[in-house]
């Protein structure tokens, strides 16, 4: 992950990866970039969840709220469908079907985003 993104990693006892931190603030907008390298082939669904911490100086602007209530959507690849058709092939039946149960709330609000790696 660049510089410019504070995050830090988290490895689960499963062995999934996460992480933790800040969007960066440029040009009005808040902006996220990585890149993976998976090391197995197989099916793989990523999800971008956000959630209010603190408002701080880059939330101080014009037609702010002036509430503290948030609701917060990722808008991935400027809406697209991000592959959920693929949450079909999924041999996880809790996250195939908790996902597919509320498709818009739980994948398509949270940057969901599927795709295969092939060998």
């Amino acid at each position: 992950m660049e510089a410019r993104f504070d995050f830090d990693q988290w490895v689960k006892a499963d062995s999934s990866t996460c992480y933790s931190g800040s969007y960066a603030y440029e040009r009005g907008r808040y902006q996220l970039a990585y890149q993976l390298v998976p090391q197995r082939s197989g099916l793989y669904c990523l999800a971008h969840r956000s959630a209010y911490l603190a408002f701080n100086s880059n939330q101080d602007f014009d037609g702010r709220c002036p509430t503290l209530e948030t609701t917060i959507a990722v808008k991935l690849n400027d809406g697209q469908d991000n592959n959920i058709h693929l949450l079909h092939d999924g041999a996880d039946r809790h996250w195939r079907d908790s996902l597919l149960l509320e498709p818009q709330a739980r994948f398509h609000d949270a940057g969901g985003y599927c795709f295969y790696v092939i060998p």
